[in-house]
Protein backbone atom coordinates (compact mmCIF):
# COMPACT_ATOMS: atom_id res chain seq x y z
CA UNK A 1 0.00 0.00 0.00
CA UNK A 2 1.13 3.31 -0.85
CA UNK A 3 1.42 6.41 1.45
CA UNK A 4 -1.21 7.93 -1.50
CA UNK A 5 -3.90 4.54 -0.39
CA UNK A 6 -3.45 5.56 3.33
CA UNK A 7 -6.66 8.15 4.67
CA UNK A 8 -4.76 10.80 6.31
CA UNK A 9 -6.21 12.87 8.84
CA UNK A 10 -4.41 15.94 9.52
CA UNK A 11 -4.36 18.33 12.33
CA UNK A 12 -1.80 21.13 13.31
CA UNK A 13 1.26 20.48 11.05
CA UNK A 14 1.03 16.82 11.21
CA UNK A 15 -1.20 14.40 8.76
CA UNK A 16 -2.15 11.14 11.02
CA UNK A 17 -2.73 7.55 9.11
CA UNK A 18 -3.11 4.05 10.19
CA UNK A 19 -0.66 1.57 8.30
CA UNK A 20 -1.77 -1.28 7.27
CA UNK A 21 -0.16 -3.25 9.89
CA UNK A 22 -2.26 -1.22 11.74
CA UNK A 23 -0.09 1.21 13.07
CA UNK A 24 0.16 4.80 13.24
CA UNK A 25 2.22 7.04 10.75
CA UNK A 26 2.62 10.14 10.55
CA UNK A 27 3.79 12.46 7.93
CA UNK A 28 4.50 16.49 8.15
CA UNK A 29 1.21 18.15 5.85
CA UNK A 30 4.28 20.08 3.75
CA UNK A 31 5.93 16.86 2.91
CA UNK A 32 4.76 13.41 1.25
CA UNK A 33 6.90 11.06 3.56
CA UNK A 34 6.30 9.29 6.65
CA UNK A 35 8.57 10.26 9.60
CA UNK A 36 11.07 7.40 10.44
CA UNK A 37 10.30 8.35 14.04
CA UNK A 38 7.22 10.19 15.63
CA UNK A 39 8.01 14.01 17.09
CA UNK A 40 6.97 14.41 20.62
CA UNK A 41 4.72 17.34 19.44
CA UNK A 42 2.85 15.06 17.10
CA UNK A 43 2.30 12.41 19.43
CA UNK A 44 0.53 15.08 22.13
CA UNK A 45 -2.07 16.05 19.33
CA UNK A 46 -5.59 14.78 19.92
CA UNK A 47 -5.47 12.88 16.72
CA UNK A 48 -3.20 11.03 17.63
CA UNK A 49 -3.96 10.22 21.02
CA UNK A 50 -7.53 8.99 19.93
CA UNK A 51 -5.91 6.78 17.37
CA UNK A 52 -3.92 5.35 20.29
CA UNK A 53 -6.95 4.52 22.12
CA UNK A 54 -8.21 3.06 19.06
CA UNK A 55 -5.62 0.72 19.12
CA UNK A 56 -5.75 -0.22 22.57
CA UNK A 57 -9.40 -0.63 22.36
CA UNK A 58 -9.61 -3.45 19.41
CA UNK A 59 -6.42 -5.21 21.06
CA UNK A 60 -8.05 -5.46 24.26
CA UNK A 61 -11.12 -6.94 22.39
CA UNK A 62 -9.41 -9.22 20.06
CA UNK A 63 -6.90 -10.25 22.34
CA UNK A 64 -8.43 -10.31 25.78
CA UNK A 65 -8.17 -13.66 26.31
CA UNK A 66 -4.25 -14.05 25.57
CA UNK A 67 -3.85 -10.99 27.39
CA UNK A 68 -4.09 -12.57 30.58
CA UNK A 69 -4.15 -16.06 30.34
CA UNK A 70 -0.59 -16.12 31.85
CA UNK A 71 -1.88 -14.71 34.82
CA UNK A 72 -3.66 -17.01 37.89
CA UNK A 73 -7.24 -15.35 37.81
CA UNK A 74 -6.77 -14.25 41.50
CA UNK A 75 -3.94 -11.98 40.72
CA UNK A 76 -5.18 -10.94 37.82
CA UNK A 77 -8.32 -9.61 40.06
CA UNK A 78 -6.54 -8.80 42.73
CA UNK A 79 -4.60 -6.14 40.67
CA UNK A 80 -7.53 -4.70 39.28
CA UNK A 81 -8.96 -4.25 42.83
CA UNK A 82 -5.67 -2.89 43.97
CA UNK A 83 -5.93 -0.59 41.20
CA UNK A 84 -9.97 0.78 40.81
CA UNK A 85 -9.84 0.78 44.60
CA UNK A 86 -9.09 4.09 46.93
CA UNK A 87 -7.08 1.69 49.45
CA UNK A 88 -3.54 0.82 49.29
CA UNK A 89 -1.11 -2.25 50.33
CA UNK A 90 1.61 -2.08 52.40
CA UNK A 91 5.27 -2.77 51.81
CA UNK A 92 4.80 -6.46 53.62
CA UNK A 93 2.62 -7.26 51.16
CA UNK A 94 4.20 -6.22 48.48
CA UNK A 95 7.40 -7.94 49.60
CA UNK A 96 5.20 -10.98 50.50
CA UNK A 97 3.83 -11.37 46.81
CA UNK A 98 6.88 -10.59 44.97
CA UNK A 99 8.52 -13.58 46.56
CA UNK A 100 5.82 -15.84 44.63
CA UNK A 101 7.06 -16.18 40.92
CA UNK A 102 3.75 -15.67 39.86
CA UNK A 103 2.90 -13.07 41.33
CA UNK A 104 6.32 -11.47 40.64
CA UNK A 105 5.51 -11.86 36.78
CA UNK A 106 2.14 -9.53 37.05
CA UNK A 107 3.54 -7.05 39.19
CA UNK A 108 7.16 -6.63 37.47
CA UNK A 109 7.27 -3.17 36.03
CA UNK A 110 4.28 -1.46 37.29
CA UNK A 111 4.58 1.67 37.84
CA UNK A 112 3.65 1.89 41.48
CA UNK A 113 4.29 5.17 44.49
CA UNK A 114 6.40 4.10 47.09
CA UNK A 115 7.39 6.73 49.56
CA UNK A 116 6.13 9.70 47.78
CA UNK A 117 8.20 8.51 44.19
CA UNK A 118 6.20 7.03 40.87
CA UNK A 119 8.68 4.60 38.93
CA UNK A 120 8.65 1.33 37.65
CA UNK A 121 8.88 -1.63 40.00
CA UNK A 122 12.14 -3.49 39.09
CA UNK A 123 12.87 -5.51 42.11
CA UNK A 124 12.79 -5.71 45.81
CA UNK A 125 15.77 -7.14 47.87
CA UNK A 126 15.18 -7.34 51.74
CA UNK A 127 12.78 -4.20 52.76
CA UNK A 128 14.33 -2.35 49.92
CA UNK A 129 12.07 -1.63 46.90
CA UNK A 130 13.81 -0.48 43.35
CA UNK A 131 11.85 1.50 41.00
CA UNK A 132 13.07 3.08 37.24
CA UNK A 133 12.30 6.66 37.12
CA UNK A 134 10.78 7.92 33.44
CA UNK A 135 14.45 9.03 33.13
CA UNK A 136 15.67 5.39 33.39
CA UNK A 137 17.12 5.74 36.61
CA UNK A 138 17.04 3.37 39.46
CA UNK A 139 16.00 4.60 42.84
CA UNK A 140 16.31 2.13 45.92
CA UNK A 141 13.66 2.78 48.42
CA UNK A 142 13.43 1.68 51.59
CA UNK A 143 10.64 0.51 53.11
CA UNK A 144 8.61 -0.41 56.95
CA UNK A 145 6.24 -3.12 56.43
CA UNK A 146 3.21 -0.87 56.96
CA UNK A 147 4.05 1.79 54.48
CA UNK A 148 1.30 2.33 51.72
CA UNK A 149 1.96 1.43 48.31
CA UNK A 150 0.16 3.06 45.87
CA UNK A 151 -1.08 1.07 41.98
CA UNK A 152 -2.13 4.20 39.74
CA UNK A 153 -4.89 3.39 37.80
CA UNK A 154 -4.37 5.08 34.21
CA UNK A 155 -7.42 7.16 34.68
CA UNK A 156 -5.54 9.01 37.86
CA UNK A 157 -1.97 9.52 36.15
CA UNK A 158 -1.49 12.81 34.82
CA UNK A 159 1.41 12.19 32.53
CA UNK A 160 -0.22 8.79 31.51
CA UNK A 161 1.27 9.52 28.11
CA UNK A 162 4.86 10.39 29.39
CA UNK A 163 5.21 7.11 31.06
CA UNK A 164 3.78 5.30 28.30
CA UNK A 165 6.83 6.84 25.70
CA UNK A 166 9.26 6.18 28.62
CA UNK A 167 8.15 2.25 28.62
CA UNK A 168 8.01 2.12 25.11
CA UNK A 169 11.72 3.86 25.01
CA UNK A 170 13.56 1.31 27.57
CA UNK A 171 11.43 -1.40 26.20
CA UNK A 172 9.41 -2.27 29.07
CA UNK A 173 6.60 -4.95 29.01
CA UNK A 174 4.28 -5.12 31.38
CA UNK A 175 2.32 -8.94 32.79
CA UNK A 176 -0.19 -6.99 34.30
CA UNK A 177 -2.09 -4.51 31.34
CA UNK A 178 -1.72 -0.84 32.94
CA UNK A 179 -0.35 1.39 30.90
CA UNK A 180 -2.24 0.12 27.82
CA UNK A 181 -4.88 -0.22 29.33
CA UNK A 182 -7.89 1.16 27.65
CA UNK A 183 -9.03 4.48 29.01
CA UNK A 184 -12.60 6.13 28.41
CA UNK A 185 -14.14 9.18 30.00
CA UNK A 186 -15.87 10.53 32.65
CA UNK A 187 -19.43 11.30 31.70
CA UNK A 188 -20.71 14.16 34.07
CA UNK A 189 -23.58 11.89 36.04
CA UNK A 190 -24.50 8.31 36.56
CA UNK A 191 -27.28 8.54 33.98
CA UNK A 192 -24.69 9.36 31.43
CA UNK A 193 -22.63 6.70 32.14
CA UNK A 194 -25.55 3.62 32.33
CA UNK A 195 -26.75 5.35 29.15
CA UNK A 196 -23.59 5.07 26.90
CA UNK A 197 -22.78 1.78 28.46
CA UNK A 198 -26.32 0.51 27.18
CA UNK A 199 -24.22 0.60 23.92
CA UNK A 200 -22.55 -2.32 24.48
CA UNK A 201 -25.12 -4.37 25.62
CA UNK A 202 -26.24 -7.36 22.78
CA UNK A 203 -24.21 -9.77 23.64
CA UNK A 204 -25.54 -13.45 23.92
CA UNK A 205 -23.82 -16.20 25.51
CA UNK A 206 -24.26 -20.02 25.63
CA UNK A 207 -23.28 -21.11 29.01
CA UNK A 208 -23.75 -24.73 29.15
CA UNK A 209 -21.96 -25.88 32.64
CA UNK A 210 -19.07 -24.37 34.66
CA UNK A 211 -16.77 -24.46 32.20
CA UNK A 212 -18.38 -22.17 29.81
CA UNK A 213 -16.99 -19.41 27.85
CA UNK A 214 -18.09 -16.98 30.23
CA UNK A 215 -17.84 -18.51 33.33
CA UNK A 216 -14.16 -18.81 32.20
CA UNK A 217 -14.22 -14.92 31.56
CA UNK A 218 -16.07 -14.27 35.15
CA UNK A 219 -13.17 -16.30 36.48
CA UNK A 220 -10.33 -14.17 34.76
CA UNK A 221 -12.18 -10.88 35.13
CA UNK A 222 -13.17 -11.16 38.73
CA UNK A 223 -16.77 -11.02 37.71
CA UNK A 224 -19.84 -13.56 39.21
CA UNK A 225 -23.08 -14.52 37.69
CA UNK A 226 -26.50 -14.40 40.06
CA UNK A 227 -29.98 -14.92 39.02
CA UNK A 228 -29.34 -13.81 34.94
CA UNK A 229 -27.17 -10.67 36.44
CA UNK A 230 -23.15 -10.29 35.96
CA UNK A 231 -21.86 -8.27 39.28
CA UNK A 232 -18.21 -7.31 39.01
CA UNK A 233 -17.57 -5.80 42.29
CA UNK A 234 -14.93 -3.04 43.00
CA UNK A 235 -13.30 -2.51 47.31
CA UNK A 236 -13.19 1.11 48.13
CA UNK A 237 -12.10 2.65 51.17
CA UNK A 238 -13.88 2.08 54.39
CA UNK A 239 -15.04 -0.74 53.66
CA UNK A 240 -17.92 0.34 50.64
CA UNK A 241 -18.19 -1.94 47.46
CA UNK A 242 -19.26 -0.49 44.19
CA UNK A 243 -21.24 -3.35 42.22
CA UNK A 244 -21.05 -2.95 38.13
CA UNK A 245 -24.17 -4.96 36.90
CA UNK A 246 -25.12 -6.32 33.63
CA UNK A 247 -28.77 -7.40 33.53
CA UNK A 248 -29.09 -10.38 31.03
CA UNK A 249 -32.06 -11.78 29.39
CA UNK A 250 -32.05 -15.87 30.10
CA UNK A 251 -34.99 -16.86 26.94
CA UNK A 252 -33.59 -20.60 27.30
CA UNK A 253 -31.45 -22.68 29.96
CA UNK A 254 -28.18 -21.90 29.82
CA UNK A 255 -28.44 -18.91 27.51
CA UNK A 256 -27.93 -14.97 28.65
CA UNK A 257 -28.38 -11.84 26.76
CA UNK A 258 -26.78 -8.46 28.14
CA UNK A 259 -29.59 -5.87 28.09
CA UNK A 260 -28.28 -3.67 30.10
CA UNK A 261 -26.00 -2.04 33.01
CA UNK A 262 -26.60 0.00 36.17
CA UNK A 263 -24.55 0.40 39.34
CA UNK A 264 -24.91 -0.13 42.99
CA UNK A 265 -23.71 -0.31 45.97
CA UNK A 266 -22.76 -3.67 47.85
CA UNK A 267 -26.95 -3.79 49.30
CA UNK A 268 -28.05 -3.20 46.26
CA UNK A 269 -29.25 0.60 46.10
CA UNK A 270 -28.68 2.82 42.98
CA UNK A 271 -25.72 5.11 43.16
CA UNK A 272 -25.48 9.03 42.48
CA UNK A 273 -22.11 8.74 41.26
CA UNK A 274 -19.20 6.19 40.36
CA UNK A 275 -15.17 7.03 40.30
CA UNK A 276 -13.49 7.71 36.60
CA UNK A 277 -11.68 4.49 37.05
CA UNK A 278 -14.98 2.26 38.26
CA UNK A 279 -16.47 3.53 35.57
CA UNK A 280 -13.83 3.26 32.95
CA UNK A 281 -13.49 -0.32 33.73
CA UNK A 282 -16.84 -1.20 33.57
CA UNK A 283 -16.89 0.49 29.86
CA UNK A 284 -14.02 -2.07 29.46
CA UNK A 285 -16.06 -4.70 30.95
CA UNK A 286 -19.04 -4.32 29.11
CA UNK A 287 -16.98 -4.25 25.81
CA UNK A 288 -15.53 -7.32 26.26
CA UNK A 289 -18.83 -9.42 27.55
CA UNK A 290 -20.18 -8.04 24.10
CA UNK A 291 -17.26 -8.56 21.66
CA UNK A 292 -16.22 -12.11 23.27
CA UNK A 293 -19.32 -13.23 23.44
CA UNK A 294 -20.66 -16.32 21.58
CA UNK A 295 -23.29 -13.88 19.42
CA UNK A 296 -23.40 -9.78 18.91
CA UNK A 297 -27.00 -8.50 18.57
CA UNK A 298 -27.33 -5.69 16.22
CA UNK A 299 -31.06 -5.15 18.25
CA UNK A 300 -31.90 -6.12 21.50
CA UNK A 301 -34.85 -8.87 22.25
CA UNK A 302 -37.69 -7.63 23.97
CA UNK A 303 -37.70 -8.88 27.93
Amino acid sequence: MSINDLLWVSSGDYSYAFSSEGTIVVRKRSHNTILEEIPKRAKRNDVYKRMKQAIKINKELAEADADHKPLVPEINRSLRSWMTGDTSWTAATLIERWADKHWRKALSNLVIEVGGKKGFLTDIQDKTVMITRRSGRVRKISVKKNDPILLPHPTTMKRLTQWQDAAERMGIQQGYRQLERPVFRNEPDIEAMEQRLQAHAGGRWYRQGPDSRLDALCAREGMEIHDGQIETKYETKNGGVVKFVAECLTTKPGELTTMFFFFTDGDGQPLDQVSHAIYSESIRTAMILKAQADVQLDALPKM
